[in-house]
C-alpha cells in the first residue's frame, strides 16, 4: 500500500484521537513523518512493517512526538537489514521511546550494544 505525504496530511488532520496507525509496506520516508509525526501525538501503537524508508530519523520524530506510544512494530527488509547496521535506528528507539512495553524489530541487524541499549532506554519492555 503506498501512502504518500499528501495522502497521510488528510488522514492525520482529519484524527486527532487517533490511537493505532497501521502503514505495513508504505513508502512513507523520513521526512513525511517528521511532517506529520507532531500532528500524531495521540499514536499508542505503530505499526511500520516493511517500510523501507523508515530511518533513524524519523524513528527519533516518532518518539519526540508519540509521548503514549507503548507498542512499535517496524520489520526491516532483508537487504536492507544485511547491507548496513541499524544501531542508529536502536539508538533512536533507546533515546525517545521510554515508555515502549512491546517492540518488534524483525531483520534490523543491530549489535549487542544496540539492543543492550534498547532494554535499558526502554525498560518497560
Amino acid at each position: 500500500m503506498f501512502f504518500g505525504k499528501y495522502i497521510l496530511s488528510i488522514l492525520v488532520s482529519s484524527s486527532q484521537s487517533l490511537g493505532i496507525l497501521k502503514l505495513p509496506r508504505s513508502w512513507i520516508s523520513d521526512s513525511t513523518v517528521k511532517d506529520v509525526a507532531p500532528r500524531l501525538s495521540t499514536i499508542i501503537y505503530l505499526d511500520v512493517r516493511h517500510c523501507g524508508n523508515i530511518r533513524a530519523p524519523a524513528l527519533e520524530a516518532i518518539g519526540n512526538n508519540y509521548r503514549y506510544l507503548i507498542r512499535l512494530d517496524i520489520t526491516v527488509e532483508e537487504y536492507i537489514s544485511y547491507s548496513r547496521s541499524l544501531d542508529e535506528e536502536a539508538t533512536a528507539i533507546a533515546a525517545t521511546m521510554p515508555k515502549l512495553k512491546h517492540l518488534e524489530i524483525d531483520y534490523m541487524h543491530v549489535s549487542t550494544q544496540g539492543v543492550l541499549n534498547i532494554l535499558y532506554g526502554c525498560s518497560e519492555l
